[in-house]
């Protein structure tokens, strides 16, 4: 549509072919342009799209992810559909898609405005890792999203509030996580993990702070989602 302004939440790209793009536009639900649109000559000057996907909930945000394995090209599509959260996946380059997935039902509760995140496996299409709302904060398929292991992420350190996950390329055991709690990583394929927070990262967003009256040292601090905190030396 180049007649008004539409939201895209997310883009992806076939790894091997740069001219395959998808993209996920929040639209009018009375006209259904919310969903997904595919455009197979994307480095063109003037590249064409076409609406592959019509979105159950239009005005939703959706993040997107793909791999090409062997010449077949699989997106998965992470979005706020149901209102609580719902995955699709294409197994031939964003032309069709998939219903819901079962293993995706929910994973964002509440919270799919603000908690969404996923990545694939680039070796093996049927490897995905997602991230959304408190009850589903990092899980991991190998079974193409049918199923998923919740891998106790927060009791493993993970804040709630998922917002990206990126698989390392070179090495697809090394997965980042960001979330309202800053950068960690796994090295055993999004198991177990590691906070990345340190001296020269700091993510707590304070959102009010207090001073001793008589005591410039001692104070405390109200953080978004992450606590309060005391300094008192």
């Amino acid at each position: 549509d180049t007649s008004g302004n539409r939201a895209v939440t997310d883009i992806a790209i076939d790894p091997l072919n740069a001219a395959r793009l998808i993209a996920w536009v929040s639209g009018s639900a009375s006209v259904n342009e919310g969903g997904i649109y595919l455009s197979t000559n994307a480095l063109d000057a003037t590249p064409a799209f076409t609406q592959t996907l019509v979105g159950a909930n239009a005005n939703v945000r959706g993040e997107l992810a793909g791999a090409n394995v062997g010449g077949t090209v699989t997106f998965y599509a992470a979005t706020g559909e149901g209102n609580t959260g719902r995955l699709r996946r294409s197994v031939d380059g964003g032309a069709t898609w998939s219903a819901f997935l079962a293993g995706g039902q929910g994973f964002c509760g509440s919270q799919c405005f603000y908690d969404i995140a996923i990545d694939v496996n680039p070796g093996n299409a049927d490897i995905v890792n997602l991230g959304g709302a408190p009850s589903l904060v990092q899980a991991r398929s190998i079974d193409g999203g049918a199923t998923f292991t919740n891998n106790a992420a927060t009791a493993a350190g993970l804040h709630v509030d998922s917002h990206v996950i990126a698989i390392a390329r070179s090495n697809p055991n090394i997965v980042y996580f960001g979330g309202d709690g800053g950068i960690s990583r796994s090295t055993d394929a999004g198991v177990t993990w590691t906070s990345l927070n340190n001296a020269t990262f700091h993510a707590t967003q304070f959102q009010e702070i207090d001073l001793h009256p008589s005591d410039r040292e001692f104070m405390l601090g109200g953080t978004q989602d992450n606590g309060t905190l005391l300094r008192r030396s």
